[in-house]
């Protein structure tokens, strides 16, 4: 028996292409394998994009209902962000409401109990933006509107000492004046 070292019919420059073009297509793969240093996508540690420098702000922020409130009620705070928000965290008369919505669109509700003390509604809002940035915190509505707390003590609809019959006397002229009795306005 005989070794064979070469199996080619092509020859001996036949034999030399093929080995010189293993040996250039290995050269190839160590240089590129050598030059990745991109981390894999398997590998999750990645650094944190950190904060946009753009501070949230709460466009509208109104109060629902927009006067009294009786004991048992439920006051709602509405509110829209100037952009995608973390829930906020919000407190109505210093208890934690519970709050729902998404993205910009917040609203918080509370029913008021026989421990709120009676008078103005108070709240605060305290909200960041998904990269992190904190808002200013929020204590007052954008349109005026405000809460009071009656407890049980609420006024009713009736009129009070205007309610009855009225009629106008017969008198010379009937008018309006800064006096009584006084007509030279009207």
């Amino acid at each position: 028996m005989q070794r064979q070292i070469s199996n080619s019919d092509r020859g001996l420059p036949g034999n030399f292409a093929g080995r010189m073009g293993a040996v250039l297509a290995m050269t190839g793969l160590f240089l590129l394998s050598a030059c990745d240093t991109q981390p894999s996508v398997t590998e999750n540690q990645l650094t944190d994009p950190g904060l946009d420098g753009v501070p949230p702000e709460l466009t509208t922020v109104t109060i629902q209902p927009d006067g009294l409130v009786a004991l048992g009620q439920t006051v709602r705070i509405d509110i829209v962000a100037s952009e995608a928000l973390m829930t906020p965290i919000v407190y109505i008369n210093d208890v934690r409401a519970d709050v729902s919505g998404s993205i910009n669109e917040w609203r918080a509700v509370r029913e008021m109990t026989e421990v709120d003390p009676v008078g103005p509604i108070t709240f605060s809002i305290v909200y960041e933006d998904i990269s992190g940035e904190t808002g200013q915190v929020v204590l007052s509505t954008t349109n005026g509107s405000a809460a009071e707390y009656c407890a049980e003590d609420c006024p009713t609809d009736d009129l009070g000492p205007l309610e009855g019959k009225w009629k106008l006397e017969p008198v010379d002229g009937a008018g309006v004046g800064p006096a009584p009795g006084d007509i030279s306005w009207w």
